[in-house]
């Protein structure tokens, strides 16, 4: 949302640099939630995860086609929808599809490489050159959709390697930190040297971008850096939180859960509701105006899947009455 929100709810550019990682650390944790579902289900269903996600995908591109055009042509949408184009976020679902059909194929890498021994270390390495080279080749060889920030590459192009990334992690994210205040503090500490040596000092610039990818200029090696350091934030503030047993943060948690559990929703639909909120307030209250849109694109796509979910449970006890 903050990217997306450039030139409108702020002017330096700073602040667009610094949540560049944003969509890496998106791809990071979803890797690392798919390989927690093969650990307690031992698979996932592929088949009904990407069909439950297109089917919303698509909703949300008719919704997108009719506002901006106040009209449905069915050719027109049938090309939105197998184009990802309907909103500039949409090639994220295409990305996301691709390496949830390849997360099999990393996880048996990954079993493979956890051996026993000294093979262990030569395995990893070997696996993660491998994924390296694929990302390398994605990009370089491939092409789709001509979509945005590497989703216009087969195989997630440079995502593959942040999604291999969140699976590889999860055991070291599992571990239960000996001291998590100090590890939170820490990590604190190096995101905001990050932050002022990387971003405030323009050394970014220095730094190209991850495999030669031009379609996602500006992301490089040290955003996968930012992400790992924010994930590892996430981690040990919520063991603080855990140990602190304070009801005040048990209910800011249960907040970010909810607004969590409802990611897609937010995701698909937040651009939408940025436009509809800028025409109900044209006014030039600029905290005002920020304190609307934002609560506007976060509780919009909260209203929309609270009336999916209402209407359909209506239609399953329709059907179980009759």
């Amino acid at each position: 949302m903050t990217q997306h929100v450039n030139n409108l709810f702020y002017y330096d550019q700073r602040i667009f640099k610094s949540t560049w990682y944003a969509v890496a650390l998106f791809i990071i944790i979803s890797g690392y939630l798919t390989a927690c579902s093969y650990e307690k289900k031992g698979a996932i269903h592929i088949r009904k995860r990407i069909s439950d996600l297109l089917l919303t995908y698509s909703i949300a591109t008719v919704l997108y086609v009719f506002y901006q055009e106040r009209f449905l042509d069915v050719e027109t949408l049938f090309f939105h929808i197998i184009h990802f184009d309907a909103s500039g976020p949409f090639y994220y679902i295409w990305v996301y599809c691709q390496l949830i059909i390849i997360s099999p194929i990393l996880l048996g890498a990954l079993n493979w490489a956890d051996t026993e021994g000294k093979k262990k270390y030569l395995r990893r390495t070997a696996v993660l050159m491998a994924v390296l080279f694929i990302c390398y080749f994605n990009v370089t060889y491939t092409s789709a959709f001509k979509l945005s920030s590497s989703g216009g590459h087969l195989g997630g192009g440079i995502w593959l390697f942040f999604w291999y990334m969140g699976m590889r992690l999860k055991a070291f994210l599992d571990y239960e930190f000996k001291y998590p205040k100090f590890v939170f503090c820490l990590n604190v500490i190096l995101l905001c040297i990050w932050e002022y040596i990387f971003i405030f000092k323009d050394y970014i610039m220095y730094f190209p971008a991850m495999f030669g990818d031009t379609q996602i200029s500006g992301l490089n090696w040290m955003h996968a850096l930012q992400a790992i350091l924010v994930l590892l934030i996430v981690k040990s503030g919520i063991e603080c939180v855990k140990s602190k047993n304070n009801s005040i943060w048990n209910i800011v948690v249960r907040v970010i859960c909810l607004i969590g559990k409802n990611t897609p929703y937010i995701f698909l639909y937040h651009l939408l509701f940025l436009e509809i909120g800028m025409k109900l307030w044209p006014g030039q209250n600029v905290f005002g105006r920020r304190l609307f849109l934002s609560g506007l694109m976060i509780l919009g796509p909260l209203c929309l899947k609270y009336v999916k979910d209402m209407v359909y449970n209506w239609s399953k006890l329709y059907v179980k009455i009759k």
